[in-house]
């Protein structure tokens, strides 16, 4: 059996989890993402920071360069990961940066390394977030494709 101790020990353990866990859902933000023109090309920076991998792979289908019968998807996709640049961007990494993790998975194995993203560390204080007033917050992007 479980003595009294072990059980105190076990709710502080989830108790802490569960404060965790609001914490780090409070201080998320939501991005809206805004095209900067009717381009193709910004429609597909727009499938996959929204990380939706079927309207990527629709719209990449409809570049001019990728209309060609010969053009295998694999060629189609790797030509679009490392020639098309979103906000400066390459397109994998602007959907990393945007937390779009299927589609940077799924672009990410086309692109060269020397156009990948290096991996960092960071350290983020989750307790230091003061304004509690407004849990989510929601940021505008505007998306252009070069």
């Amino acid at each position: 059996m479980f003595t009294r101790s072990a059980i105190m020990k076990k709710s502080y353990l989830l108790l802490g989890l569960a404060a965790c866990v609001t914490s780090l859902s409070a201080v998320a933000d939501r991005y809206e993402f805004i095209a900067g023109d009717a381009s193709v090309e910004t429609q597909v920076c727009i499938a996959a920071v929204t990380d939706d991998k079927l309207a990527l792979r629709k719209s990449v289908k409809q570049l001019p360069a990728a209309r060609s019968v010969h053009r295998t998807e694999h060629f189609r996709m790797k030509s679009v990961a490392n020639s098309l640049k979103c906000n400066g961007d390459y397109i994998a990494n602007f959907a990393s940066k945007y937390n779009a993790s299927e589609t940077y998975q799924y672009l990410n194995r086309y692109t060269r390394p020397s156009n990948r993203l290096t991996p960092t560390t960071t350290i983020r204080d989750i307790t230091a977030k003061v304004d509690n007033g407004d849990d989510e917050k929601v940021i505008q992007i505007l998306v252009a494709s070069r």
